[in-house]
């Protein structure tokens, strides 16, 4: 069932993140570029994370996604775990908004037979190359073609939006 946790979004925390990633683009991101940012607990088990700076239309309003990738050996699968948060103009929304268990299509993928010899042969576990990435590191937010992240961020907006307020994506 999907459950949101919310946390203090910091000054310190919203400007790492700006400074990371400005509107209206992604980049993926090692867990270390993202230290201080997820619960310390949580970011040991990402393989990688996806920011996102999603505008919303005719604002000065932008929805921020951090979408950790993480290994649910329990499922054998790769798991999307998304952080976020909306600024006004200068202003963010005090809490960030952690969504677990979400129910959009893909957020769970299984894990590939080819995963286990790929890691085997590597001796590392966070190189195999997820399907629910990106092809590129960065790039304009046109180009987040990944059904399943965006649907992550719509989720995450409209969580946000029943919290604080009336906007809709420019995505």
């Amino acid at each position: 069932m999907m459950k949101f946790d919310w946390s203090e979004m910091t000054e310190d925390k919203v400007k790492t993140i700006r400074a990371l990633c400005p509107p209206d683009e992604y980049r993926v991101l090692s867990p270390t570029a993202c230290t201080g940012l997820f619960p310390p607990t949580l970011l040991v088990k990402f393989d990688s994370v996806l920011l996102v700076g999603s505008g919303i239309s005719g604002t000065n309003c932008v929805v921020y996604m951090m979408n950790g990738h993480r290994l649910d050996a329990k499922d054998d699968s790769i798991d999307q775990q998304p952080l976020g948060f909306a600024c006004v103009g200068d202003s963010p929304t005090t809490s960030g908004c952690l969504i677990q268990h979400g129910d959009w299509n893909n957020r769970s993928t299984p894990i590939p037979n080819e995963f286990f010899d790929y890691l085997r042969a590597s001796q590392l576990g966070n190189c195999y190359p997820i399907t629910e990435l990106p092809a590129k590191p960065s790039g304009p937010l046109s180009d987040l073609v990944v059904r399943s992240q965006r649907e992550a961020l719509q989720t995450l907006a409209d969580e946000l939006k029943r919290s604080f307020g009336t906007f809709t994506l420019n995505a």
